[in-house]
């Protein structure tokens, strides 16, 4: 390796923890507006009950990120253990898994919020929400901590082992080692990736159509409601979740499958993906709930007040 590509690699090294500690410190402070009116008021509301879940899953996963990469850079002797590699690659599944199943959750949570249901499993479960909602959480990480456990099946260790060694291969110019698809490995993927995706897309298409229908109904009748654009707001935080989860799946997969060396630069472009993703969620959050916008909003009047 020469200096150059060494120093392009320090580069985005660097990057790939920033984005991992900022993700931490966003999501530390949408997890705290909440908890302070929690601790306040003794009450937290069931959408806040999933932010704050989703939150800390983001949390766990920004810092196993950034802890890892700092370990890797302290001792690089580390990068090279399969054992440690599989410790993480299982932890990190969780992670995943866990914001994606949660994120899922909160999705049905709008979609019954603002779909009118009066009968029928999800009229009751729009009466019992506040009940539901801590049980589905728990069953989001109970589905989270069993895609990760499946990660140490022996099969999915071995296909594990074979393709994280090609990139040690590939370094000593051996092209005579084939490339093995990790069937079992991906099948953990689609667990904990694509079925929830797939349930978020029918989720988000259905309230985005519903949604739309009603605001046309309203616009003949007497016009929109504040209750509309607020509804409407909603939908785009859903809309922007599933797209930043897509992109996290394909990430993942391209990943997986070792499509490219690990010294292109599209890979490097892979890993800014794969670890934006805590980040990019906090945004997306934040630029949709008024709630977690405004002290941010303050801060900033107040800023720019005293600077003045």
């Amino acid at each position: 390796m020469d200096l150059q590509a060494g120093r392009l690699i320090n580069i985005f090294t660097f990057l790939l923890i920033s984005e991992s500690f900022a993700g931490l410190l966003t999501n530390v402070y949408i997890a705290s507006v909440p908890l302070y009116d929690y601790f306040k008021k003794a009450n937290l509301s069931t959408s806040d009950k999933l932010i704050v879940a989703l939150c800390v899953s983001n949390v766990y996963c920004a810092l196993l990120n950034g802890v890892f990469l700092l370990t890797i850079n302290m001792w690089p002797d580390i990068n090279t253990d399969i054992n440690i590699m599989g410790i993480f690659m299982t932890l990190q599944i969780f992670g995943i898994s866990s914001s994606v199943w949660i994120t899922v959750c909160l999705c049905l949570f709008y979609f019954i919020k603002i779909i009118n249901f009066s009968s029928g499993p999800l009229g009751w479960m729009k009466m019992k929400i506040n009940v539901v909602v801590p049980w589905l959480i728990v069953l989001s990480e109970v589905v989270a901590l069993g895609c990760s456990l499946l990660t140490r099946i022996p099969s999915v260790i071995k296909e594990f082992y074979y393709n994280y060694s090609l990139d040690y291969f590939q370094t000593l110019n051996v092209t005579s080692r084939p490339n093995v698809i990790p069937i079992h490995y991906m099948s953990i993927y689609i667990i904990g990736l694509f079925v929830p995706l797939l349930t978020m897309l029918v989720i988000t298409f259905v309230t985005a159509g519903s949604l739309y229908l009603h605001i046309r109904r309203m616009k003949k009748n007497m016009g929109t409601s504040s209750n509309s654009a607020a509804h409407q707001s909603v939908v785009w935080t859903m809309i922007r979740l599933l797209i930043l989860y897509t992109a996290i799946l394909v990430a993942s997969l391209l990943y997986t499958l070792k499509i490219f060396t690990s010294t292109n630069f599209a890979f490097f472009t892979i890993l800014m993906i794969l670890y934006s993703f805590p980040l990019v969620a906090s945004v997306i959050l934040i630029l949709g709930n008024p709630k977690l916008k405004k002290p941010l909003m303050t801060m900033y009047n107040c800023s720019v007040g005293c600077k003045k």
